[in-house]
This record gives structure tokens, C-alpha cells and sequence, in this order.
């Protein structure tokens, strides 16, 4: 099993490196992954996803404050 902090880590990696499109790159690992029928790596990179999400969500809402 993958430990969160890893999980958190290629979030955050995806995040510095794509910005705005992270959410876009793991979707496509995601998609990746069910093509392949890689059950594990699908919900890995579905948790990715969900935390890129959060992350620029997050992101996006401190901005509109400032």
C-alpha cells in the first residue's frame, strides 16, 4: 500500500510542476490506469487526484482573498 505521505508528495510534485493543469495530469493516470485495468494504480492516482484538486482549490481560494 502507498503511504499518504507519499500520495501527498506526488500531489504536491504534480502541483509545483503543472500548476493549474496538475488536476488535468492526473486525470490522465487515472484513465491510464483503468485502460490498463491496474485496479491499485487507478485508486493510487484517483487519490492524487483528489488532492491536486484540494491543493489548487485551496490555492485558488487564498488567491481571490489577497
Amino acid at each position: 500500500m502507498v503511504e499518504d505521505i507519499d500520495i501527498w508528495r506526488a500531489a504536491h510534485v504534480l502541483v509545483r510542476e503543472h500548476g493549474d493543469n496538475a488536476t488535468h495530469h492526473a486525470a490522465m493516470q487515472v484513465a491510464r490506469m483503468a485502460v490498463k485495468h491496474d485496479a491499485r494504480g487507478e485508486a493510487v492516482w484517483t487519490r492524487i487526484y483528489d488532492i491536486v484538486n484540494d491543493m489548487l482549490r485551496g490555492r485558488r481560494a487564498s488567491d481571490a482573498v489577497h
